[in-house]
């Protein structure tokens, strides 16, 4: 709709000016804070028993100093048993 709202309106010899005004409306998008989240870690600890097939490995001792391991190869025996 158009109309004067309160406008200076001149008037000279020959013409007449009458501002026409509009309303227009104008949308804006802003970021506003509208929650916030605390978020933190908590350390947990959990045991948990497991199976599976494992592979075995078997040496045979013929005296302290040498061990034979399945591929009947010779290893110096260090440390442990």
């Amino acid at each position: 709709m158009e109309h004067a709202v309160g406008r200076e309106v001149t008037i000279g010899e020959d013409e007449i000016r009458v501002p026409v005004v509009e309303e227009e409306v104008i949308v804006e998008k802003r970021p506003v804070v509208k929650e916030e989240l605390i978020i933190s870690k908590e350390r947990v600890r959990d045991n948990e028993t497991v199976e599976a097939d494992l592979r075995k490995e078997r040496f045979d001792v013929n005296d302290d100093a040498h061990v034979l391991d399945r591929d009947a190869q010779p290893r110096t025996r260090t440390g442990g048993r």
